[in-house]
């Protein structure tokens, strides 16, 4: 892929998951798009908690969910959840930001292997999903 074909391809992404209804409706940025990585972040505030006063555990789901996807959209493949899980480390209370790092683990034809850590404000890995992906088709053809 050249420069030019990649900023094309990441431009694409960062506009597809900037304006996708769910993830703003969530509250979720997007900070940085990098072959096979995708960084995004969340401030959690009361209406992502649950009744303890953290986050929420289908908020962390979500937000691993939408990183690792991001991921392997930076691979030049549109992608579909097979299956998931999420390991939660750390409680999140509210108040604090989330950063999400989704990175690609293994890039294949058919399925791509993902996980994403998801750390607090001060470093600390409050949960760690894990992720197949099916692709269901590419982003840009290939030459």
């Amino acid at each position: 892929m050249t420069e030019e074909e990649w900023q094309s391809l990441k431009t694409f992404v960062i506009d597809k998951f900037t304006n996708d209804p769910f993830v703003r409706d969530m509250d979720i940025k997007v900070e940085s798009v990098e072959p096979k990585r995708a960084v995004f972040s969340l401030d959690v505030k009361h209406n992502r908690s649950n009744m303890f006063g953290i986050v929420h555990g289908g908020v962390l789901m979500t937000l691993a969910d939408v990183g690792m996807g991001a991921a392997c959209f930076s691979c030049n493949k549109k992608v579909v959840t097979l299956e998931a899980n999420m390991s939660f480390l750390r409680s999140a209370p509210v108040g604090k930001h989330l950063i999400a790092t989704g990175s690609v683990l293994h890039n294949g034809n058919r399925t791509l292997s993902c996980e994403c850590d998801i750390t607090d404000d001060e470093g600390r890995l409050c949960a760690r999903g894990r992720g197949t992906f099916f692709v269901v088709g590419r982003i840009q053809e290939e030459r």
